[in-house]
């Protein structure tokens, strides 16, 4: 099943909202939920394995199947589905490679929801205290991204995506990039010289 499953964050967006009757309020709501909630669900699988509670992990791919439809994102439920079946099965030996295909797929959803997010217009009349909310929260999160970083905490590699979901709009997108690939790359010290940038063009915007 696993070779017939592309890796694709593509959202279907019409189907989701049919599922909670067109109510796009609601559908915002669930989709920042599903960030802050799974964003970390394949670690916790790992974590899981390797302490061998095994009904642990399942539990997190229940957690996520069920909502991986609601989100609109078939690949997703469909790659839990066949991690769900390996667990059950103990068969570990092609876990090992479904999970890595399952992680891929994680990530890319996580990636189309927060583009989605960031696309959604907000309104004119509360266009002012919108921005300093959004610049509020992005302080925060750039600081708190920045201990990790200073105590070489490898949790800055797997919360670096709900930073950049509060950066988008407000600094340079080659600085985002910057600190993404110095993270992928595991290089603490020049990620951090990059957050630096980033936090120094937050407070340079009026």
């Amino acid at each position: 099943m696993i070779n017939t499953i592309k890796i694709s964050g593509t959202l279907d967006t019409e189907t989701a909202l049919k599922r909670v009757d067109g109510n796009n309020e609601l559908y915002l709501k669930i989709l920042e939920t599903f960030i802050v909630k799974h964003a970390k669900d394949h670690e916790e699988i790992i974590e899981n394995i390797e302490k061998g509670d095994n009904e642990a992990a399942r539990g997190v791919v229940h957690s996520l199947k069920g909502v991986a439809q609601i989100v609109g994102s078939e690949n997703l439920y469909e790659i839990s589905e066949e991690v769900d079946f390996l667990l059950k099965s103990h068969n570990y030996s092609a876990l090992q490679e479904t999970l890595k295909v399952f992680k891929k797929m994680l990530a890319a959803v996580i990636n189309s929801i927060q583009m989605y997010l960031d696309r959604i217009e907000k309104p004119e009349n509360n266009s002012q205290q919108t921005y300093i909310t959004s610049k509020n929260q992005a302080v925060r999160s750039v600081d708190y991204l920045a201990d990790l970083l200073r105590l070489r905490d490898m949790e800055a590699t797997r919360d670096v995506a709900e930073v950049v979901r509060h950066l988008q709009g407000l600094v340079s997108k080659s600085y985002i990039v910057a600190l993404q690939e110095n993270l992928d790359a595991l290089d603490f010290t020049n990620a951090a010289a990059a957050l630096q940038s980033i936090k120094q063009q937050i407070m340079a915007a009026e």
